[in-house]
C-alpha cells in the first residue's frame, strides 16, 4: 500500500526528488500505474544508498544492504564485507564512504579494494592484530583480484625504498 500525501505537499515531493536526482543519489524509470495512466518510480543508486545509511544514524544497515542487493552487484559485495567486518566496525567505513564512491563509479570495486583495506585497518586500530589479519584475509577472499594489487603495491614499494 503506498502512503499518500496531501496535495499542498506534492511540490516539495517533487523538489526533493528532483533535487536528489541531479545529485545522483537516485534514478528514475517511467511505468504506467494501475490506471494506465503514465508515472515515474524511484530508486536508489549506490551512491544513494550509502548516503542514506552514512546519514541516518538509526538506518538499519542490513537491512538497507538486503533489500537493495538485487539492484546492484556491489551491494552485494559490501553486504559480504558487512558479515566479515561486522555492524560496528562497517558503519565507521560507511560514515567515511564518500571519499571512495567517486573511485568506485570510476575504477570499480574490485581496483578499490585494497585501498579500502588499508582504510579499514587504521578504523581497527584498537582490534587485537589476529582479528586485524582474520578481517583482512577474509575481505581480500571476496575480491581475489585484490590481492594482485596489493601484491604489485608492495613489490613496487619495496623497490622505492
Amino acid at each position: 500500500m503506498r502512503k499518500r500525501y496531501a496535495r499542498n505537499q506534492y511540490p516539495n515531493i517533487l523538489k526533493a526528488l528532483k533535487t536528489l536526482e541531479k545529485l545522483g543519489l537516485i534514478i528514475s524509470t517511467t511505468s504506467k500505474s494501475e490506471k494506465n495512466v503514465p508515472m515515474k518510480l524511484y530508486h536508489c543508486t549506490l551512491d544513494g544508498i550509502f548516503y542514506a545509511l552514512a546519514k541516518n544514524p538509526k538506518a538499519n544497515i542490513l537491512k538497507t544492504l538486503d533489500a537493495n542487493e538485487n539492484l546492484e552487484d556491489r551491494v552485494k559485495a559490501f553486504r559480504a564485507s558487512y558479515d566479515i567486518w561486522g555492524p560496528e566496525l562497517f558503519l565507521k567505513f560507511v560514515r567515511d564512504m564518500d571519499e571512495f564512491l567517486p573511485m568506485i563509479n570510476k575504477d570499480g570495486l574490485e581496483n578499490i579494494m585494497p585501498y579500502i583495506l588499508m582504510k579499514m585497518t587504521t578504523i581497527m586500530g584498537d582490534r587485537d592484530l589476529r582479528t586485524r589479519i582474520r578481517i583482512a584475509e577474509e575481505t581480500m577472499e571476496q575480491f581475489p583480484d585484490s590481492k594482485r594489487i596489493v601484491k604489485e603495491l608492495t613489490e613496487n614499494l619495496n623497490k622505492l625504498f
